[in-house]
Formats: C-alpha cells, structure tokens, sequence
C-alpha cells in the first residue's frame, strides 16, 4: 500500500479527499497546516500532496520527504512559482487530483 501525507488548510476538502484516497487503496495522513506537517519530519511518503493556496505549501515542500511531491492548486499564480522548485513532480488543478494519481496525467 503506497503512503501519501494529504496537506490542506480546509478540514472539509481535506477529510472529503482523505476518503476518496482511502478508497483508491493509499495509507493516508492529513495535516491542515505547516505545524501539522512537521510530526511527519521523519516519515518518508510515496506521495505528499499540498494545497497550493496553503500560506505554508512551500515551507512544507522543505519538510516532507515524498518520492513524488504534487502541489495542487486553481491559482494560476500559485502554480506558476511552484514551476521552478525543484523536486516537486506535478502541479494541477484540485478536480485533476485523482487523474494524477492514477497515472493519467502528469
């Protein structure tokens, strides 16, 4: 089973998405800010998918150790800057979330 830390500051969205990831067969833990994120220092995910309207998305891309790290966001502005980090695979969209880790887009 793959692990994946899911970073969101709305619990909602957060707890909505942690189920349907469940579903899809992932290990999941949830963090709503960078604080959060940081009792996972240690832990290393397969995946760390971080909310790009997160204050903290780019201060928890120095925190989490993931094989793939997403950022997904509907701000243009947001994915703009996470373009240039590197180590970061995946920038998309909240409703492109399940196509991204199916494999389907990249």
């Amino acid at each position: 089973m793959k692990t994946l830390l899911l970073v969101d500051d709305d619990r909602q969205i957060l707890d909505i998405y942690a189920r349907l990831l469940k579903r899809l067969g992932y290990d999941v833990s949830t963090a709503g800010c960078v604080k959060d994120v940081e009792q996972y220092h240690e832990r290393d995910f397969d995946i760390a998918i971080i909310d790009g309207l997160n204050g903290g998305c780019f201060d928890v891309l120095n925190i989490v150790k993931a094989k793939r790290k997403v950022i997904y966001s509907g701000d243009n502005r947001i994915v703009k800057e996470a373009e240039g980090l590197t180590g970061v695979e995946a920038y998309c969209r909240r409703v492109d979330l399940v196509k991204i880790l199916r494999g389907e887009e990249k």
